[in-house]
């Protein structure tokens, strides 16, 4: 135990304090792998990475309804927002347009995102992936692997730092990206496997 990096003890118990949970478990890479090449990923103190943890377990807890992950703003990817969309959870025209180039099958598609804004329509936008979440049984709680990465990395303007997770459950695959404020960037990463 002398031996085991600190990372890989808060891994250890990020997993415990999730397990107990009703709803969600955590799998993490305590000691990730280089990114693919080409995608830029720059790691977090692990205390900021174990807040995050946190941060997601007392939103993921259905007895717990005062705690939340997203704010006031964040950027929904096209993926979900095209799920939202669908639906007619939130009024297409809500927050601020975010237009993205999506890589597929070799070619760049222009695909429409949402700065989702305000504090109304980001709670109503993390109901709906709680709701999708508890639908499918719960939800574990990962790091991005190299697919989930390169996909994202390929979306965006800036630099991937940690914490960044993966909220997976039988139907989706929810990337949750934070910053310093809170959750940056969300998006549904199933399609990558279908």
């Amino acid at each position: 135990m002398n031996n085991m990096p600190l990372s890989g003890l808060l891994s250890i118990l990020s997993m415990l304090i999730l397990s107990g949970c009703a709803t969600s478990t955590t799998q993490s890479e305590s000691n990730r792998l280089p990114a693919p090449p080409g995608v830029v990923y720059k790691k977090a103190d692990p205390q900021l990475t174990q807040q995050a943890v946190q941060v997601l377990q007392a939103a993921l807890d259905p007895n717990n309804s005062e705690a939340h992950f997203l704010g006031e703003a964040v950027a929904c990817g096209p993926y979900l927002w095209k799920q939202i969309i669908d639906e007619g959870l939130i009024d297409a025209n809500v927050g601020v347009p975010l237009t993205i180039m999506v890589p597929v099958s070799g070619q760049n598609i222009r695909m429409e995102g949402r700065v989702v804004r305000p504090q109304s329509a980001t709670t109503r936008l993390e109901a709906y992936v709680k709701s999708k979440l508890m639908e499918d049984g719960g939800v574990m709680v990962r790091d991005p692997n190299d697919k989930e990465l390169a996909m994202y990395w390929s979306m965006i303007p800036y630099d991937i730092e940690e914490p960044i997770f993966v909220l997976v459950s039988k139907n989706h695959k929810f990337l949750v990206d934070f910053s310093d404020s809170g959750v940056l960037h969300i998006d549904d990463y199933q399609h990558l496997y279908r």
